[in-house]
């Protein structure tokens, strides 16, 4: 009662032998070809129903069974599952595996009805992924909050996702893939669509969120957020930004999109709180052929302004600069055809 269908990724049933623990059967429920009936010798059971809804918050109960003689008695609860709203509790995955898992199970999806997927306990930072080599180069194993990220791309399963990282208060560093290129997109990172940090977020690491080219709404970049690192949106498909005014960096090719399958989805950055941003990285807005205008006049700790960093934004018709700057290094608006107004503040 209260619960549809469409609301779940996942409804199972388990079924094992009440005193050995042993499995014998799992059943998709959603599956088409679940039988009709499962012959089963006399004895003791245990029957568990799970049911997972799109919101990652999921439900299981289970009954104690008897078979005798060709007939099913309950032990306590009644084998007969019923679940209401009330039932669902929060849940967040504390390891790849068991995400992996989930979300193999989990029903096809499409990009507007995304599975919410929280992390909580995962270590993004510590350890070494055992026998894994590194994607781009075959080097030794990195230090997981290096390599953690593509196997947690990887644990998407095809499935449309949207990730909470509230648990979280710096976000590690990846390697990119090879070049710049999108040949070699690792798997499933276009399957991310959405993203919840936390509210005391500090960093976003180098190549996060690279190629995630599917991010298509508008982050909320918290107020604690101080660094952006290198390529750490490099392809995303933001459709605006708003910086906030804790931000102090933002990386090499932070939010470029060379080669992006998006190279008109950004259409504004707002800079109005950004007053204590020193660092703007080379070629970090390159290639976003949306912007048709910036104001960098809020940002008076700004002094320098790096190479390429708006390089072929192509419909970019003015940009006002803050009074603190001193330099306009090379190609800082190069390929930007349409720019016929360059106003100091």
């Amino acid at each position: 009662p209260g619960v549809e269908p469409a609301e779940l990724a996942l409804a199972e049933l388990v079924l094992t032998k009440a005193d050995t623990g042993a499995l014998l059967h799992t059943i998709d429920l959603f599956d088409g070809s679940v039988p009709a009936e499962i012959a089963l010798p006399a004895g003791y059971y245990t029957a568990a129903v799970t049911l997972v809804k799109n919101t990652g918050e999921r439900a299981a109960k289970t009954a104690a069974v008897h078979i005798y003689k060709q007939m099913l008695t309950a032990l306590g609860d009644s084998p007969v599952f019923r679940f209401t709203p009330e039932d669902f509790t929060a849940y967040s995955f504390d390891d790849i595996e068991a995400l992996t898992a989930y979300l193999s199970a989990a029903r096809e999806n499409g990009p507007e009805t995304p599975y919410l997927v929280k992390l909580k306990g995962i270590d993004l930072e510590g350890g070494v992924l055992a026998g894994e080599q590194n994607f781009s180069t075959g080097r030794p194993p990195l230090p997981m909050g290096r390599d953690l990220l593509y196997k947690l791309y990887e644990s998407f399963q095809g499935k449309y996702v949207t990730l909470d990282l509230s648990a979280y208060t710096n976000i590690p560093s990846t390697e990119a893939t090879v070049n710049y290129g999108y040949a070699g997109l690792r798997p499933d990172r276009d399957k991310l669509v959405g993203l919840i940090l936390s509210p005391t977020a500090a960093s976003i690491g180098n190549n996060a969120f690279y190629q995630c080219t599917s991010l298509i709404t508008s982050i909320d970049l918290p107020d604690s957020l101080t660094a952006i690192g290198q390529n750490a949106f490099f392809g995303a498909g933001f459709t605006e930004l708003v910086l906030p005014e804790s931000l102090i960096s933002i990386g090499i090719s932070a939010f470029n999109n060379y080669q992006s399958p998006n190279p008109t989805r950004l259409e504004s950055v707002d800079f109005s709180a950004c007053r204590n941003l020193t660092s703007i990285g080379y070629a970090a807005f390159g290639y976003n052929a949306g912007l048709t205008s910036v104001d960098l006049s809020p940002c008076t700790s700004l002094e320098i302004l790096d190479g390429a960093t708006f390089r072929d934004c192509t419909a970019l018709t003015s940009i006002t600069l803050p009074e603190s700057l001193t330099t306009i290094r090379d190609n800082a608006f190069n390929g930007c055809t349409a720019l016929t107004s360059i106003t100091p503040a």
